[in-house]
């Protein structure tokens, strides 16, 4: 496993995806070793801090690595094991923008591989996205627009629609994402909602 951990830091987003799609059947017998499992969510973490001339390919692929883990191991460890709440001190460190580039690598990594399982856990996610957008340091900004599949999960979330989200970091997360793709993603109560919405906040265009 640790081998195969290292492997993550090969400098290729292929090669990360790869040993992120191999993570959850090797971790899956973890899920009943607490320790061993809280040891290999720590190495990832700490890992998502990496800085340095490599430091970017380096968070991208803990971000894959921790994917695949959460995946193998079940979501409830995000909660139960304390990963969102590292990732939302990563993404709350004002004075290191890699540790906040970190955090986002590693929720827009999450949401693709967990998909609608990673649902429950948007509400508290959005604000944080949200709220990156307008980081000072473009490296965390830039990493903030998010993956098709990510806007998506956020758009079937319901609070995207309340009032005191309608702002210009959604109308950006919208925005960045193709019509097209959004048309295959989301579910049709989302465009019913979104006509719903025309001429006000966030619908236009």
């Amino acid at each position: 496993m640790s081998l195969l951990l290292d492997v993550l830091d090969t400098p290729s987003e292929a090669v990360q995806r790869s040993v992120a799609d191999c993570l959850p059947r090797l971790v899956a017998p973890l899920a009943t070793d607490r320790p061993a499992a809280d040891a290999l969510l720590d190495r990832l973490l700490d890992r998502l801090r990496a800085g340095g001339p490599s430091g970017y390919g380096l968070r991208r692929g803990a971000a894959y690595g921790l994917s695949g883990v959460v995946r193998g191991l079940g979501t409830g460890c995000l909660k139960g094991q304390g990963v969102l709440e590292r990732l939302r001190a990563l993404l709350e460190e004002r004075s290191d923008a890699a540790a906040r580039e970190g955090g986002l690598l590693a929720y827009e990594c999450l949401a693709g591989r967990l998909g609608r399982l990673f649902e429950p856990y948007v509400i508290t996610t959005l604000p944080l996205l949200l709220a990156a957008f307008g980081d000072g340091a473009p490296q965390a900004s830039d990493t903030a627009e998010p993956s098709h599949s990510y806007a998506a999960l956020l758009l079937q979330c319901k609070t995207v629609h309340e009032e005191q989200y309608a702002c210009g970091g959604e109308q950006r997360l919208v925005g960045g994402t193709s019509y097209y793709q959004l048309l295959l993603d989301c579910p049709g109560w989302v465009w019913e909602a979104w006509s719903g919405r025309a001429g006000g906040g966030w619908a236009g265009g």
